[in-house]
């Protein structure tokens, strides 16, 4: 059965209640996807802004930055070691394999706001869990 069947169903068996309630829901589920949007690209604006000014630490961002770029030309994980220069793996001091997913992003838009694009989308979609649990827990 269909998502749009189950829910016609739904809405056959409850009369003019479940509309009101099924249209509650939706309301809310489309609230929650574009708050998740606006404070995406309100937190994607000030990583841009912060990148575009010089206000990022360069060490961290570096290091990962350079362990994607690495990573997508043939090199999983490889950084430059801050004390003697050598080529060594992230994996030694850091253990990010989620870096390794980033390569293909960074094949398409080679930018460190890559790394923050990534960060801010799944943080954001945090918020569903959320939603999800609250629903069924609160019934409304």
């Amino acid at each position: 059965m269909t998502a749009s069947a189950a829910s016609a169903d739904r809405v056959r068996l409850a009369g003019a209640g479940g509309i009101v309630a099924l249209a509650r829901e939706r309301v809310w589920t489309l609230v929650v996807w574009a708050g998740m949007a606006v404070w995406s690209a309100l937190l994607f604006f000030i990583a841009h802004r912060s990148y575009t000014n010089f206000r990022e630490g360069r060490y961290d961002l570096g290091h990962m930055v350079q362990a994607v770029w690495s990573t997508a030309h043939g090199n999983p994980l490889e950084v430059t070691e801050a004390v003697s220069g050598e080529q060594i793996v992230r994996l030694g001091a850091h253990v990010d394999p989620f870096l390794v997913v980033l390569a293909p992003l960074w094949l398409v838009w080679g930018s460190p706001l890559v790394l923050a694009f990534a960060q801010i989308a799944v943080v954001s979609l945090g918020a569903l869990p959320v939603f999800w649990l609250g629903r069924r827990h609160l019934g409304s």
